[in-house]
C-alpha cells in the first residue's frame, strides 16, 4: 500500500482476524504498528485500547484511548474516549490524579457532557478540592433543562406516527430553541425531515447530532444517516464510506454495517472490500444462527452479497446454510424484495412478483454456495429464436416466459445432494417459489406440452411431471370451498378455473390429466387420501401416512389400469413422506427402516 492510512487499515484488518482467533498478542503487535503508521487512523487506536484492556494492560489501554481521542473527528467522541480512560484509571489503577486530569481534558473538549461533569465534580469533592465555577454552571444548566422536554418528544412522536411531519417539526424546533443540542429531538428531526422528503435538512440535523450528542448510540445513528444519505442523495461514495468506517468502529460486530461498508468499497474499487465482506458474512452468519426467524439479518446478508457482486463461499456461510432449513415463509424471497428494481421494466407484472423475480436473479447463486446443498448449474444461454421450442414459446413471450428462460431458470429447480440425487420435491418447490411463477410454469406446460417444455428447462420429463403435480395440488388448496371429488382435486380444480383469469392453468391441468403417460392424476388421487397437508410434506401422523400408502394399492381394485397408475405413483408419494422434516415423518422413517 502506498499511503500510511492504507497500510494502517491493512494492519487493523489483520489484527481483527487475530483477535477473532484469540491471538491477542499478535493483534496487539499489529495494532501498535498501525498506530505507528498513522496516529490519526479512525479505528486503530480504539482497537488497540480494546485489545490492551482485554490483555489486562490498563496503562497501555489508557495511552491508546488518549491517542484515539486525539484522532477522533468529533468532540462528543473525543470526550467519550477520555471519560472511558478516566474510568479505567480510577477503577483499575486507583489513580485519582490521572482520572481527574483525563476528565478535565474531556470537559475542555465537551463542557456540557452530563455524566462527565457529574464524575468530575464527585471526584473533586472526594479529594476536597475546589470545583471550578464553569463546571458548576454547566452542571446547573443541564439540571435546569425544561421539564416539558419529555412531553414535547411525546407530542412529536404522535405527530410522526400520524403522518404529520410538519407539525412534529414545529414541536421539535421549539424544543431545540429551549434546549439546544437535545439528542432525542435531533434524531426525531432527522426522521421528520426524511418523511417530508428533505434529505439535505436531515443531514444538517445529523451533523448537529454529531456535535451535540454524548452517547455512542446517537453518534452511531448520525454516522449511519449521513453515510446512507451521502450515498443515495448526493452520490458521494467516498464521504459515505468515511461515515460508515466511523460507524463500524463504534459497532465492530454489526455485520450489516460492515456489509454496507464492503458494498461502498466495492463500488469505489477499494482492494480491501473483500476483507470487509468476509468479516460481514461471518458476523451475519453468526447472527442468523442465533435468530434464524429474524428477517433483518437475512436482508442484510443478501443486500451485502448483491451489493458487492460476490457469491458466498460455502465455508464462510456454513451456519447460514444450517439456518436456511428452519426459516418459515420463504424468507429469502421476502428478504430479496427491495433489490434489483431495474428488472421491473423487463418482466410483465402478471408474470413474476418482485420477490420471485429477485429470487431467480439473486437467491439461487447464494444458495448454490451454501453447504450442504447446492443448486444445479443454471443455463444462461437464451434459446435460438429459430429453435422449434422457441417458436412454440413465441405466443407466451409477452407474458414473460422468454425472460424466464433467458434469466437462467434452474436446470432442475431442485438442489441435489453429494450423490447427485434430487432432494427438493414439489411440495418444497411450492414453498420456495412464488405462486405467480408456478402458475406461469403450468400455463407454459399447457401451451407446448410437457415433452417440449422439459428440454427448455433442461429437466427430464419425470422431474417436471412431479413438480407440476405438486404445483397443481398446492394451488388447488387455495381454492375456497374445496371438497374432495371422486376424480380428484386435480381435475375438479381445473374445471373450476375455466372461464377465470386462471383459465390457462385450468386447461393445462385438463390437458395433462388426459395424457396417459402423465403420472400426476394418480399422484393427486394419492394426496386426496394422504390429506391436503400430507401432499405438501406436512404429514401429521406417521401411522396415517403408512395407511394411506397401503390404500394406494387398493385404489385400482376396480380398474386394472388405475391400479397400475396408482402403483407407479407410490414412489412419488413415498418421496413426499421420505423427505419431509416433520417429527412424525422422521419417526415413520425410523420405524420403516431404509427400505423403500
Amino acid at each position: 500500500y502506498a499511503t500510511p492510512i492504507e497500510r494502517a487499515s491493512a494492519l487493523v484488518r489483520a489484527a481483527e482476524i487475530a483477535e477473532r482467533g484469540g491471538a491477542l498478542e499478535d493483534a496487539r503487535r499489529l495494532l501498535a504498528d498501525a498506530v505507528t503508521e498513522d496516529r490519526r487512523h479512525p479505528a486503530a487506536a480504539e482497537a488497540l485500547a480494546r485489545v490492551e484492556e482485554a490483555r489486562g494492560d490498563v496503562r497501555s489501554a489508557i495511552d491508546a484511548l488518549v491517542i484515539a481521542a486525539e484522532a477522533a473527528r468529533f468532540s462528543p467522541r473525543k470526550a467519550a474516549l477520555l471519560h472511558h480512560a478516566a474510568r479505567l484509571a480510577e477503577a483499575s489503577l486507583s489513580d485519582d490524579t490521572l482520572a481527574l486530569a483525563l476528565l478535565t481534558r474531556a470537559l475542555d473538549v465537551d463542557p456540557h457532557r452530563a455524566d462527565t461533569l457529574e464524575h468530575a465534580i464527585a471526584l473533586k469533592r472526594a479529594r476536597g478540592e475546589e470545583i471550578p465555577e464553569a463546571w458548576l454552571r454547566s452542571h446547573a444548566s443541564v439540571d435546569e433543562a425544561p421539564a416539558s422536554a419529555d412531553l414535547s418528544m411525546r407530542k412529536a412522536e404522535i405527530h410522526l406516527s400520524a403522518g404529520e411531519p410538519e407539525r412534529a417539526l414545529e414541536v421539535l424546533e421549539a424544543l431545540l430553541r429551549e434546549s439546544p443540542g437535545h439528542a432525542q429531538a435531533l434524531r426525531a428531526c432527522v426522521d421528520a425531515e426524511l418523511a417530508r422528503g428533505r434529505p439535505e435538512r436531515a443531514m444538517e440535523h445529523a451533523k448537529a447530532l454529531l456535535e451535540a450528542s454524548t452517547k455512542d448510540e446517537d453518534v452511531l445513528f448520525a454516522h449511519i444517516t449521513l453515510g446512507r444519505l451521502l450515498d443515495t442523495h448526493r452520490g458521494d461514495l467516498a464521504a459515505s464510506a468515511a461515515h460508515y468506517r466511523m460507524a463500524v468502529a463504534l459497532a465492530p460486530r454489526d455485520g450489516a454495517l460492515r456489509g454496507r461498508l464492503a458494498t461502498l468499497k466495492a463500488r469505489l474499487g477499494d482492494r480491501s472490500a473483500g476483507d470487509d465482506l468476509r468479516a460481514a458474512l461471518e458476523d451475519l452468519g453468526r447472527a442468523i444462527e442465533r435468530r434464524p426467524d429474524r428477517r433483518d439479518g437475512w436482508r442484510a446478508l443478501v443486500e451485502t452479497l448483491a451489493g458487492c457482486g460476490f457469491v458466498a463461499p460455502a465455508a464462510t456461510v456454513e451456519g447460514v446454510a444450517m439456518a436456511l432449513g428452519t426459516m418459515p415463509h420463504r424468507p429469502l424471497s421476502h428478504a430479496l424484495g427491495p433489490l434489483h428494481p431495474e428488472l421491473v421494466a423487463r418482466v410483465a407484472p402478471r408474470t413474476l412478483t418482485p420477490a420471485t423475480r429477485v429470487f431467480f436473479e439473486a437467491a439461487a447463486p447464494i444458495l448454490e454456495g451454501l453447504a450442504p446443498f447446492r443448486l444445479e448449474r443454471w443455463s444462461a444461454t437464451p434459446l435460438d429464436p429459430a429453435h422449434p421450442v422457441a417458436k412454440a414459446l413465441a405466443p407466451l413471450a409477452d407474458e414473460g416466459l422468454e425472460v424466464l428462460v433467458s434469466a437462467r431458470i434452474p436446470r432442475a429447480c431442485v438442489p441435489v445432494d453429494s450423490t447427485g440425487r434430487s432432494i427438493l420435491f414439489g411440495h418444497e418447490l411450492v414453498e420456495r417459489f412464488d405462486v405467480d411463477a408456478l402458475r406461469f410454469l403450468a400455463a407454459s406446460a399447457q401451451a407446448i406440452g410437457v415433452a417440449k417444455l422439459a428440454p427448455v428447462l433442461q429437466l427430464n420429463r419425470q422431474d417436471l411431471t412431479r413438480c407440476l403435480g405438486a404445483v397443481f395440488v398446492a394451488l388447488e388448496l387455495d381454492v375456497p370451498g374445496y371438497e374432495a371429488h371422486r376424480e380428484g382435486p386435480f381435475v375438479e380444480a381445473a374445471r373450476r378455473w375455466i372461464g377465470t383469469p386462471d383459465e390457462a392453468l385450468g386447461r393445462a391441468a385438463l390437458a395433462l390429466a388426459q395424457d396417459p403417460s402423465f403420472e400426476v392424476a394418480a399422484l393427486v388421487d394419492a394426496t386426496t387420501r394422504l390429506g391436503h397437508r400430507a401432499a405438501l410434506g406436512r404429514v401429521g401422523d406417521g401411522k396415517a401416512a403408512l395407511e394411506a400408502l397401503q390404500t394406494l394399492y387398493d385404489v385400482g381394485a376396480e380398474d386394472g389400469r388405475a391400479r397400475v397408475e396408482a402403483t407407479r405413483a407410490i414412489p412419488a408419494a413415498w418421496d413426499l413422506v421420505l423427505f419431509s422434516m416433520s417429527p412424525a415423518c422422521i419417526d415413520l422413517r425410523r420405524r420403516a427402516g431404509a427400505s423403500r
